[in-house]
């Protein structure tokens, strides 16, 4: 029967593992294309042209046993088949030593020509093999059985020394491979790891089944794909050379993805906030979990994150990346430098760090004005308690004592009959208890010792006893917040009491924010500002609709 990769060299027949198992005709196929492909994502890419030229080879001589076993082919192509076949293992030695990044310097020179040996000496093995070697006298011969057209001199002791020297140079070069992959994954930084690293170990194990093949040949000549031992073997072979196929690949494809997200998060800074910005994507695009970006800001040393936070990092193990206008950000990585990153990136970078550069400055800006605001809210609060407690232990002891002065001067004038003087001194003593109550009125809408005291609830009643306020308040037993927090929460309701009118006030904690809800006649006015601004000061959010204003203050989540 004729398969599929047999039709690609123009018909095997039986004379190849496809054309006796389909299973086998689909691997065949599988494999070399997928080499192919990944020499041309390689090469268009520019990430591994060297890389992308060897797979090229090695595909061709993947699919060059099929062209041996091509018994209607012409002599030309079946032997150009049969001296392109041994090369396999040395080819993958050499994609072994080329994926990227290639070895530079001496030890790059040295592999290169321990490559190059290798190659040359299994092509003049291979031809030497052909031109002495009379497939009829092998009584293992299996695809070139027929294929005599090289034979210049019949010499079969010579035929089986280059046979063993050809399967030796296979295995040798399988076994380079195998080691060439693994030593230099096991010398990769991480960043190499990450977008090569599936190609060295797959090189590497492709080597060590191709090892594996030519060491059967020496021990078991008869190749038949219905032995097991050639069966299994033959399957190893093309899943390795998968493998190998699509982690080529991926070294070509894995920095377009990268560059792709990072252009979609150069223009979107809502998403890349939510995808953890520029530091996270790097983190994972070189290998590095413990990598932190950040961003330099005004003069000095401030530096901070993508959020706008302070960032302290190690600038032993900084690394400063550069734009038109200076330092734009600074990595914070043992393995990486500003051209990888350029690398990983891509040009869009420039822009991504840029546009994320002015989005951290933006939080630093507002939280500055959030911490003025606050400073300014504190600063007014202190002159209010200030004045609350002079009020408490000056002006209003005064009036208190002056109204017992009063009661007492009315009582004595009461009693000695004297009428001219209990008329004025009952009008001085009603004045001074209207006074009194005034100033009181004015202490509990600054803020009353029950607040420090006893917290935000018990303050509030206090007040609702002098303000026409109803209140439902439904708080956690006990519960405290933050000094700011409930001073910001008690002027909103004191504020809102001011006109006299009933004033209908809830107030409720959820997981995570406290609800402040006032609901009547409220002329708010210029309050209006000063609320926004002492919620503001907290973090927290005014709204209004109608005769309804809420207050939603964030809280903190709870230690522990």
């Amino acid at each position: 029967m004729v398969t599929a990769s047999a039709a690609l060299v123009g018909g095997a027949g039986e004379a190849s593992y496809g054309g006796v198992v389909t299973a086998f005709a689909v691997l065949e196929m599988v494999a070399g294309a997928a080499l192919l492909a990944a020499a041309v994502a390689l090469i268009a890419t520019g990430r591994g042209t060297a890389s992308g030229v060897l797979a090229v080879a090695a595909s061709a001589a993947w699919f060059a046993p099929n062209a041996v076993g091509w018994e209607d082919g012409s002599s030309l192509a079946r032997g150009a088949g049969l001296l392109f076949a041994p090369l396999l293992p040395a080819l993958v030695f050499a994609l072994a030593a080329s994926i990227p990044p290639a070895l530079a310097g001496r030890p790059g020179a040295r592999l290169l020509g321990l490559v190059t040996l290798l190659t040359a000496a299994t092509a003049a093995a291979s031809i030497g093999l052909a031109l002495v070697r009379d497939p009829l006298r092998d009584r293992y011969c299996w695809r070139d059985c027929t294929l005599d057209a090289l034979v210049v001199h019949d010499d079969v002791v010579l035929a089986r020394r280059l046979a063993w020297l050809v399967l030796g140079l296979a295995v040798t070069g399988g076994l380079l491979a195998t080691l060439t992959g693994t030593v230099r994954l096991a010398r990769a930084a991480a960043v190499t790891r990450r977008g090569s690293g599936p190609a060295l170990a797959a090189a590497a194990l492709t080597g060590l089944a191709l090892s594996a093949y030519a060491l059967a040949l020496v021990l078991e000549p008869r190749e038949e794909p219905g032995r097991a031992l050639y069966g299994w073997l033959f399957v190893a072979r093309s899943l390795a050379l998968v493998a190998l196929a699509a982690a080529l690949a991926w070294i070509a494809v894995r920095p377009v993805l990268v560059r792709g997200r990072v252009t979609r998060l150069a223009v979107d800074l809502e998403r890349s906030a939510a995808e953890g910005g520029l530091g996270r994507l790097l983190a994972r695009a070189l290998g590095d979990p413990g990598l932190r970006l950040g961003y330099p800001i005004g003069a000095g040393d401030r530096v901070v994150d993508a959020d706008g936070r302070p960032l302290a990092l190690d600038r032993r193990r900084v690394t400063p990346l550069l734009g038109d206008d200076g330092v734009v950000a600074l990595v914070e990585s043992d393995v990486t430098t500003a051209d990888v990153v350029e690398s990983e990136l891509g040009p869009a970078s420039q822009l991504a760090l840029g546009n994320e550069r002015l989005r951290a400055e933006a939080l630093v800006r507002l939280s500055d004005v959030i911490a003025s605001r606050a400073r300014i809210v504190n600063t007014a609060d202190t002159a209010r308690r200030r004045m609350e407690r002079d009020l408490h232990d000056g002006a209003q002891q005064r009036l208190l004592a002056l109204t017992y002065d009063l009661r007492a001067a009315l009582t004595i004038a009461e009693s000695s009959g004297n009428p001219e003087a209990v008329r004025p001194l009952r009008e001085a003593l009603d004045r001074a208890v209207v006074a009194a109550q005034d100033l009181r009125d004015i202490a509990h809408g600054i803020f009353p010792a029950e607040l420090t005291a006893s917290g935000l609830e018990s303050a509030l009643e206090s007040l609702a006893d002098v303000r026409p306020l109803r209140l439902t308040v439904g708080l956690p037993t006990g519960r405290r917040y933050d000094a700011e927090l409930e001073a910001a929460a008690y002027a909103v309701v004191a504020d809102s009491a001011e006109d006299g009118g009933l004033v209908v006030v809830t107030i409720a904690e959820s997981d995570v924010a406290l609800l402040v809800a006032v609901e009547g006649d409220v002329d708010w006015g210029e309050r209006r500002l000063r609320v926004d601004d002492r919620v503001g000061a907290v973090g927290g959010h005014v709204s209004a609709s109608g005769r309804r204003l809420e207050a939603l203050f964030p809280l903190r989540p709870p230690p522990g």
